[in-house]
């Protein structure tokens, strides 16, 4: 879970209150990542490094590393040049080809061993000031010059530069595939890299999505993916953004997002980087933090979703399947940390929904808390906060209003002795039997009892048994 600082990583210092955003968006959310980029104007003439042109992004890598030490950057190409003009995404010393500027797009002329060379160079770079990069994609979207093939032999010779002297002390980022422009050209990577046997060289693979895919090709795209040991991400979620200078867009650019969402975690997503948090001091250009060049940021209603989102499915959450009945037009999830639960409620309907039943599946809300946040038309940023009763031992009433995106944190108290599955106050046999008879049992069944998952995956397995005898043998 992370956010994205690909094009504004020049800009958090253009802000009057710079490091009060990064802490907001460092500090504030459980971020693990944020990601970067390389940029071809490193070295636009061969020989002639320009390596400060980083030093502003350096110095907002620094403020979002004070926010969050343990923050881990991943870069990747920024490639917006051939994407709104017709200027080559690398040097022309590193690409010869066409595409950019007419003709097609030749990967044959993407020159392999100076490529990794700017690319290692990039690496060393930053690590020399304190800003060490964790994971890298050597291309975004380009993958029309920078092949599947192309990225398995740039990556080889990454690492066999790192192993030189003229690299000593930078470390070795792990390396994911393609931010993909669509989810059907993922697929298409993945299986070249399994023709390749390169799957090695990966810790997973991405995609912007922009291709609209439905849930299907998702679905395909994530199996495939697992079924190779690899992991999915989207990196470039949003909650809308939009030239409105600094006006808070309609409901429907959250509901949209968030329903889209949804639909990426119920496919099976690993994770997610939302797209430019801040903006980037250009006056029309709304984000979830909005400030003009030298301006003061402000929070826009996005920025609280993101936080609520981002505090609430962080990495060790997992997420839980829905069902709804009785609800035209609405979207939901919902993920498990610990003893919280956050259910997400995104409705696209011009009217609400009175008298909605809220059902807790296999556990009992006892003495668990319920708090809402709702957004909609007339809500302040914060978004309407209330706290809701249990009608039942299982359930509760609520409404939904409106075009509205609505937030239920539930939190159920914390089990008082580690391994007291049966809540009794000892650890004994009785906490074994208790174990065995909900083991095997996923966080959608019936009876699933969370206390018995001790790593927090949603099932209860033989991974659980062991950590609960071991503190059994304790006793």
């Amino acid at each position: 879970m992370g956010s994205d600082m690909e094009r504004s990583q020049f800009f958090l210092n253009n802000a009057s209150n710079s490091q009060q955003i990064s802490d907001w968006v460092f500090k504030d959310i459980k971020f693990d990542y944020s990601r970067v980029s390389y940029d071809r104007k490193q070295e636009l003439v061969e020989g002639a490094p320009n390596l400060a042109f980083y030093n502003r992004a350096v110095l907002s890598m620094k403020m979002a590393r004070q926010s969050n030490p343990n923050l881990k950057f991943w870069a990747t190409l920024k490639s917006d040049y051939d994407g709104y003009g017709t200027t080559n995404n690398l040097p022309d010393w590193i690409y010869t080809g066409g595409g950019h500027n007419g003709g097609s797009y030749e990967p044959s002329k993407l020159n392999i061993q100076k490529y990794a060379r700017f690319l290692a160079d990039y690496l060393k770079y930053m690590s020399d000031n304190d800003v060490a990069i964790s994971v890298m994609s050597v291309v975004k979207e380009w993958s029309q010059v920078v092949s599947a093939t192309n990225e398995v032999a740039v990556i080889q010779e990454i690492k066999r530069l790192l192993t030189t002297s003229d690299y000593a002390g930078v470390p070795e980022p792990e390396f994911s595939g393609p931010s993909t422009w669509g989810t059907k050209q993922a697929i298409s990577i993945l299986n070249s890299y399994k023709n390749q046997n390169a799957l090695g060289l990966f810790k997973g693979i991405s995609t912007h999505s922009y291709d609209n895919a439905t849930e299907a090709t998702w679905t395909t795209l994530i199996n495939n993916a697992n079924e190779l040991g690899l992991s999915v991400w989207h990196t470039e979620t949003g909650l809308g953004t939009g030239p409105t200078y600094g006006v808070e867009l309609d409901m429907d650019f959250p509901i949209g997002r968030m329903s889209s969402r949804a639909m990426f975690y119920r496919s099976g997503m690993e994770g997610e980087l939302f797209f430019e948090p801040w903006s980037r001091g250009i006056g029309r250009e709304t984000r979830a933090i909005y400030f003009a060049n030298k301006g003061e940021g402000e929070r826009m209603r996005a920025y609280y979703i993101m936080k609520m989102f981002g505090n609430h499915a962080p990495a060790g959450a997992h997420y839980i399947p829905t069902q709804k009945t009785g609800l035209a037009n609405v979207e939901t999830m919902a993920f498990r940390d610990g003893n919280k639960l956050i259910l997400w409620v995104m409705n696209s309907n011009e009217a609400e929904h009175l008298d909605t039943t809220l059902n807790i599946n296999g556990e009992e809300l006892g003495d668990a808390t319920i708090e809402r946040v709702a957004w909609f038309e007339g809500t302040s940023a914060e978004g309407e906060q209330m706290s809701l009763t249990k009608m039942t031992e299982t359930s509760a009433e609520t409404e939904i209003n409106a075009k509205s995106v609505v937030a239920y944190v539930i939190t159920f108290p914390e089990p008082q002795i580690a391994g007291d599955i049966n809540n009794d106050g000892e650890i004994n046999r009785g906490d074994i039997t208790a174990f065995m008879a909900v083991y095997g049992l996923r966080s959608s069944d019936e009876g699933y009892l969370p206390a018995a998952d001790f790593d927090n995956d949603g099932v209860i397995s033989r991974l659980d048994y062991g950590q609960l005898y071991a503190i059994y043998r304790q006793q």
